[in-house]
């Protein structure tokens, strides 16, 4: 069964006795539970820690730094809920632990993420480039490379995808990003989005990235923006934009998600100019999704729990109502047996009456004195055969 800890209850764990006990004590290795604290980036002892207190040495206390953006504050051992072992109704129709509460103001996230980002720029070349961006390029000189040796034989679907000028750009900007986001944590990875069966091609001009924050996963987007300017006079018409205005946007999910929050070229300069604000933005973004998140959790802990009680109770009044069914029948079965018996009772007084006439009957008459005593016995045992009161049949009943 998992455990769960808060970072602050782990790390109390891990600095009050070494990581040896701690790790046999919670059914872990040591390396398991050192990989667990640095993945929930709880400071460990150093080298030499336990001997200088046992030395009566000072030694000091790394402090708790603050839950990184996007980061459960809950550190769970064991398998996990979400993706594996059901909740079990003790679990479920325990207390309800409070509302979750985040005292760091979001706004506070930002500029703490701000600090940790430093400056951004996009390159005009992809010199020196972030390794998803390098094996981006890779593969496109491998497709190059083939096609180049198999002219007739190449597909669409097997040409290079960032061959043209207007491709090169937007490979900059997810470059720019993913560099950025590894000041604050983050990582990221080109999303190669595949058409299904009967499904439209995925359009080629669109980029689409996904950028991983401790435990969160945040979709962007970069898509041409034809913008519409508003006329200079009254009277004239709007103009279009740049045509190769393009729009980088935060979306909720890629197959029809809303867009969260967008920049785009225009009056305010171009994307490079705010590809800072962008990386900012992205890793708040993904604190914002684990705050959505843990309100959520809650409330479906509420409504779950409440769907579970009302199940119970509907399966407890089912059982009852057919406990009575089974009640009633028995009952009902119970006196059949007993008017079953009744008759059957008066059957066999029926055939000891007709025996005894029969004998009176026949006295003295010409009839074989052996024929007639095995038929008076054989009548009398079928009379006694089905006498419930001989064979104790009513005692069933009594139990």
């Amino acid at each position: 069964m998992p455990r769960q800890f808060t970072r602050a209850e782990l790390y109390d764990l891990v600095w009050a006795d070494p990581m040896r006990d701690v790790a046999k004590r919670l059914g872990l290795s040591d390396v398991g539970l050192r990989k667990i604290c640095v993945r929930a980036q709880i400071p460990l002892p150093p080298q030499g820690h336990w001997n200088k207190l046992r030395a009566g040495k000072k030694s000091v206390r790394i402090a708790l730094s603050p839950r990184g953006p996007g980061m459960s504050d809950e550190v769970t051992i064991g398998r996990s809920h979400y993706w594996s072992a059901p909740w079990t109704d003790e679990e479920l129709l325990g207390p309800i632990p409070k509302p979750p509460t985040f005292p760091e103001p979001i706004e506070s996230v930002r500029e703490r993420v701000r600090k940790q980002i430093g400056r951004v720029t996009v390159p005009r070349d992809l010199s020196g480039a972030h390794p998803a961006i390098t094996a981006l390029l890779e593969e496109d000189n491998q497709r190059r490379e083939k096609n180049a040796a198999h002219p007739l034989r190449a597909w669409r679907s097997e040409m290079p995808r960032f061959d043209p000028p207007t491709s090169r750009r937007p490979l900059r900007l997810m470059n720019a990003l993913f560099l950025a986001v590894l000041r604050g944590g983050g990582k990221g990875a080109y999303y190669r989005r595949t058409s299904g069966y009967g499904e439209p091609e995925p359009d080629p001009a669109v980029t689409e990235m996904v950028v991983f924050v401790n435990d969160q996963r945040v979709d962007v987007r970069i898509a041409p923006a034809t913008k519409t300017k508003a006329p200079r006079n009254k009277g004239e018409a709007p103009k279009q934009g740049r045509q190769d205005a393009l729009r980088m946007s935060i979306v909720t999910s890629f197959s029809g998600g809303i867009e969260r929050i967008g920049w785009s070229d225009g009056d305010q300069g171009r994307i490079e100019s705010r590809m800072r604000e962008i990386a900012i933005e992205v890793i708040t973004t993904a604190e914002m999704q684990h705050r959505e998140g843990e309100v959520r959790m809650h409330e479906w802990r509420i409504e779950r729990k409440a769907e579970r009680e009302e199940e119970l109770l509907r399966q407890a009044a089912e059982a009852e109502c057919k406990r009575r069914e089974k009640e009633a029948a028995e009952a009902k079965a119970r006196v059949e047996r007993l008017l079953s018996e009744a008759a059957a009772l008066r059957r066999a007084n029926d055939i000891r009456a007709y025996v005894d006439a029969v004998c009176r009957a026949t006295t003295g008459a010409q009839l074989g004195q052996g024929d007639m005593a095995n038929w008076q016995r054989w009548a009398l045992d079928q009379a006694d055969s089905i006498d419930p009161v001989l064979s104790l049949s009513f005692l069933r009943d009594m139990t």
